[in-house]
Formats: C-alpha cells, structure tokens, sequence
C-alpha cells in the first residue's frame, strides 16, 4: 500500500486512477516493472464523441464519463489481478503476461515445467512483477499496436496534426514513466513493446541508458520472430538475456 499511496500522489493518477500501476504483493522480492504498449477498451464504441479531439486534454482533465463508465476505475490492476486469480473466464488469454512470466520462472525463479494454463496456479507468480501500459490513453482499436490504431483513427477523422498530437501523448507517457520508476525504483524495468521503448528513447527517457533497461517485443506473436532493432534476437531472447544480464549475477 506504501507504493500505491505514493503513485496516487502523481497528478494523473489523481484524474485517471484507472491507469495506476499494478504493484505485486511479491514485488519487493526481484522490483520487476514490466512495461507494455496500451490499454484496449472495448466499451468505447461511439468513436464521433470519443474521438482523437475528445482525448486532447487526457492528460490534464478528469474525463469522467470515460474514466468511470467505461474504464471502471481499475483497468490496469485490473487486468493483472485477473491475471494472478487465474480468472476463468471468456477473457482468460493472458499472452502479454504468460509469455513473460513463463521466462521469469525460468530464469529468475528456476522454476522446471511451468505451464499457464487454467488448470495449474503458476500465474500467481505474478505476484512478484508490477505492471503498466507505456501509453497513458486507451488505444482506438481493440488489435494491433497503438500507433497503427491512432494513425487509422487520425485518417478517418481527417485529422491534420495527428504527428503532433501523438508526439506529445508520447512525451506525457515518458514523464509518467520515469516518475513511476522513481517511486518503485525498479531493479529491471522489462520493455515488452518496441513502439514503448523507442519512443521512451526518443524522448529522452529518464532511464534510457540505464543497466535496469530491458528492450524486448510485443509477448504475442512477434515473441517468437527476429528483429533487426533487437540484435537479430527473438523478443523472448532478449528478454530472457536482460533476464539473465541482471538477475543472472
């Protein structure tokens, strides 16, 4: 609760408590951020009021009508508590948190056999990560990345400063994530998006040149395909080198 009464100091998180961080009961044991791409809401159907114009002051007002009715107050821990309670239900697909974790027990933990699956309990071992979604904004689709997603959105409503609108969310996003890590002070802060961490970079991330940094892809699909930007290695590979790298000593 210390780490939580501390995040809700951040002035966004006052706005929009649904994007505060999830923190593990376990994290103080191996401080493990994991940092992901963005928030889906499903809910968001009437995209002629919810529109990129809607969105413009996100970061600086409450937006009531979607942070309450649509996000309910706890999208983001949310999501990792259903993750730890192993939740059966329809939405029980947890490829953005069972690839990396499954690495993490591995590794990390030394777990042999580890298996994410309704049947077992090795997702609890969620438990020792915290979580947070780079983009501080629910996406405009409900697949594919955020900066497909927003562009997509921009073309549709005709939007001409779509580079600008999105620069700044990108830069918004950079300072809520270095005043995250400043709090829970990270051992490994675990990129799992590549649009995430290069635009950290490029906007002069706090962290950037930092040993905690671990750069990785997307823990679907592209956590098993090579990557030029990654040194020629599969997300899982440089995941589980940073792993390594810093839990590894």
């Amino acid at each position: 609760m210390d780490y939580y009464n501390q995040l809700k100091e951040i002035p966004f998180y006052k706005i929009h408590p649904s994007y505060l961080p999830f923190v593990g009961e376990d994290y103080d044991k191996y401080r493990i951020l994991q940092v992901s791409e963005s928030h889906y809401c499903m809910k968001i159907i009437d995209r002629q009021k919810y529109n990129i114009p809607y969105f413009k002051n996100w970061f600086t007002s409450e937006c009531r009508d979607v942070e309450e009715n649509m996000l309910g107050g706890n999208i983001t821990r949310g999501v990792c508590e259903r993750v730890i309670r192993n939740a059966k239900d329809e939405e029980c697909r947890f490829p953005n948190f069972d690839n990396p974790l499954r690495s993490f027990c591995k590794i990390v933990l030394q777990m042999e056999n580890v298996k994410m699956s309704k049947y077992t309990d090795d997702r609890k071992n969620y438990s020792h990560f915290a979580f947070m979604n780079f983009y501080q904004v629910p996406a405009f689709k409900n697949m594919g990345c955020f900066k497909n997603s927003f562009y997509e959105e921009a073309n549709k409503e005709n939007i001409d400063n779509a580079d600008t609108i999105l620069s700044l969310w990108r830069k918004e996003s950079t300072v809520l994530l270095d005043q995250v890590i400043d709090i829970l002070k990270p051992k490994a802060v675990a990129f799992t998006s590549m649009d995430a961490w290069e635009a950290y970079e490029q906007n002069d991330g706090k962290y950037k040149t930092s040993e905690i940094i671990i750069r990785a892809a997307h823990p679907n699909r592209p956590w098993y395909k090579k990557f030029a930007k990654l040194d020629g290695k599969t997300g899982k590979q440089a995941f589980e080198d940073g792993l390594l790298r810093i839990y590894g000593k």
